[in-house]
């Protein structure tokens, strides 16, 4: 009898070793599937960092297309220069963006200063949180999103914040990239003749 009763442990062990090894199997192929995915997402995010970095800005003179965007509201516009007697100045951010957050004072007070020199357009890199970006920050400029990968590829929109100014013909007269702080804000001034405030760096 005890015999028998050996046997069933035996064969329950066995059956439970099984069990184990089957189960540490499906483990082992999730593990490495997953690994192969991860590793294929990696290749993807690093071809397109590559490809952000190995781009040059826009040079100054360069011609650039009219585009699509949506606005807050979700309606499809047509940004098109030759519609402003004016430059338009393209401010590109994105909400989670700290420093565009920091530059905000003197975007603001640019779009409120040269209105009669510069139509100021913001361009969000993410749609995210965008409309209560916009409501608590009290943006005093249109903004708009959705920007397709041929837009953002075209006009070498990549860091954040960024900031063109395109001639009602679709020419690149300025491009900054950063805050507007030292010399850029200096360049900036005195472009559209005008005074900034400081900004309060943390």
């Amino acid at each position: 009898m005890a015999s028998d009763d050996n046997s069933v442990i035996s064969v329950y062990q066995k059956m439970k070793k099984a069990r184990a090894t089957v189960f540490l199997a499906v483990l082992l192929v999730c593990s490495l599937l997953l690994n192969l995915l991860l590793s294929g997402k990696v290749r993807e995010l690093k071809d397109y960092v590559r490809l952000i970095k190995s781009e040059k800005q826009l040079a100054i003179g360069a011609f650039v297309p009219a585009f699509n965007a949506k606005d807050i509201d979700g309606r499809t516009i047509t940004i098109d220069y030759r519609s402003a007697n004016v430059p338009t100045m393209l401010y590109i951010f994105a909400p989670d963006c700290e420093w565009c957050t920091v530059n905000l004072p003197n975007v603001k007070a640019l779009a409120a200063e040269a209105q009669s020199k510069c139509r100021v357009l913001g361009l969000s890199l993410l749609t995210d949180n965008l409309r209560d970006y916009v409501i608590e920050n009290n943006l005093n400029f249109p903004v708009y999103s959705e920007l397709s990968f041929a837009v953002t590829s075209k006009y070498r929109m990549g860091g954040t914040p960024h900031t063109l100014v395109i001639s009602p013909e679709g020419e690149v007269l300025k491009n900054w990239a950063g805050t507007f702080e030292g010399n850029l804000q200096q360049d900036v001034e005195e472009y559209f003749d005008i005074r900034l405030p400081k900004l309060a760096m943390h």
